[in-house]
């Protein structure tokens, strides 16, 4: 006899943790679909209740960082919630507080977007237990952004009309991890292509210089999103033309009168002088002004004589008529011997002038009988005054000086006549 139905009772609820649970279903009611089922002693054996696990799909949260920097720590994912009959998430309040995510990546990572860069793992629940649940991980996705890098051109100068100068220098900027610029991990640039945009003829001023097309010694371009900076020409305007001025310079040269003086040789050959004792000889002058004239006469022709010393005694009148006498005084007139003079005793007093020979009067001195020494100075009978001196006939040097006969001796110096 078929049965038609059998209502079971099950022994477990929604939140039963999965597993197998024996003795969970009790059949309670059967139906038969002919017969009676009074015809029948009925005996129900519980059927077993397997509590499968839940599925649920964990994913890690997505993340990116900059070519070149340390990759990002990842904590993010979701876990999605279900409902009763909806076969998967999480139910009955269920959650999970943490995810392990490993990125897979380091700095040296190329640019791009990595689909499988991140991978979740080990789900911690807050409530719950994870084994009710099959988990699925999902990765996240990795993306590598390109590193900002600023390349500038070198700047450059030209005169106006000068070609444009060839540019090749370029600045690149570097930076570190975790700067989020420059160029890192070693990578350089070789070289750029630098773009003159100016002609020879563009006016003075500045013009600019445009860097493009870097390529790299080392790491690749496509890391970095470059920025090309330009750089300056400098057009020098030419500097106006020099007139230059060349006034020519006379000069006149004086030529120079040159007299050459010969040297002359002097020799002095000694002289012998002869001294002869002096002969007083008195004269008693006439007191008329004839007889002064007479006098004076006399004593010329005395003083003519060699050898004569010559005294008036008078206090006439008439004899102060001859010049360099004192009245009432007695006049002492000595000549060393005949020779030249200024004046053959006539000058400051009787007898005075440069001297018989050559000096600077004959007898001229301070006083009678006063003075260095007869014939004692420049030349014989010089001096301050008469007979006093060093001795006789003494001079400068034998026949040599002023007098006739030239030199000090015979002849020579300044003659005595000393008037009081």
């Amino acid at each position: 006899i078929p049965v038609a139905t059998v209502a079971y009772t099950a022994n477990a609820s929604s939140t039963a943790n999965a597993g197998t649970h024996t003795s969970s279903t009790t059949p309670v009611v059967t139906v038969f679909g002919t017969g009676l089922a009074s015809n029948y002693s009925l005996t129900y054996a519980n059927g077993t209740l397997t509590i499968s696990t839940r599925p649920l799909t964990i994913t890690s949260a997505n993340a990116s960082f900059i070519y070149g920097d340390n990759t990002p720590t990842v904590t993010g994912f979701t876990a999605p919630t279900g409902s009763a009959g909806s076969g998967s998430g999480l139910v009955n309040g269920n959650t999970v507080s943490s995810v392990t995510n490993t990125v897979n990546a380091s700095s040296s990572t190329n640019a791009g977007t990595y689909t499988s860069g991140i991978t979740p793992s080990a789900a911690v629940f807050g409530s719950g237990l994870a084994g009710n649940y099959s988990l699925t991980y999902a990765n996240g996705t990795l993306t590598v952004n390109t590193r900002p890098l600023a390349v500038t051109a070198g700047n450059a100068s030209r005169k106006f009309g000068d070609p444009n100068p060839t540019v090749t220098a370029f600045t690149a900027t570097t930076g570190t991890n975790g700067s989020g610029s420059g160029l890192v991990n070693s990578d350089y640039i070789s070289s750029v292509t630098n773009t003159v945009n100016a002609l020879s003829s563009t006016n003075p001023g500045t013009a600019t210089i445009t860097p493009s097309a870097a390529i790299f010694g080392q790491g690749l371009a496509s890391n970095y999103a470059i920025s090309y900076i330009n750089g300056i020409l400098t057009i020098i305007a030419l500097a106006p033309p020099v007139t230059t001025t060349t006034t020519p310079v006379t000069t006149t040269i004086t030529p120079v009168a040159t007299t050459i003086t010969p040297v002359v040789t002097t020799t002095v050959t000694p002289v012998t002088t002869t001294i002869t004792p002096v002969v007083t000889t008195t004269i008693t002058p006439v007191t008329t002004t004839t007889a002064a004239t007479t006098q004076t006469d006399v004593a010329k022709t005395i003083i003519a004589s060699v050898n004569v010393r010559v005294t008036f005694n008078t206090t006439s009148t008439p004899l102060s008529n001859i010049t360099g006498l004192n009245s009432g005084g007695t006049v002492i007139a000595t000549v060393t011997g005949p020779g030249t003079g200024t004046g053959l005793g006539i000058g400051t007093g009787l007898g005075t002038g440069t001297g018989l020979g050559t000096g600077t009067g004959l007898g001229t001195g301070t006083g009678l009988g006063t003075g260095t020494s007869t014939g004692t100075g420049t030349g014989l009978g010089t001096g301050t005054g008469l007979g006093t001196g060093t001795g006789l006939g003494t001079g400068t040097g034998l026949g040599t000086g002023t007098s006739t006969g030239t030199g000090t001796g015979l002849g020579t110096g300044t003659s005595t006549n000393a008037t009081n």
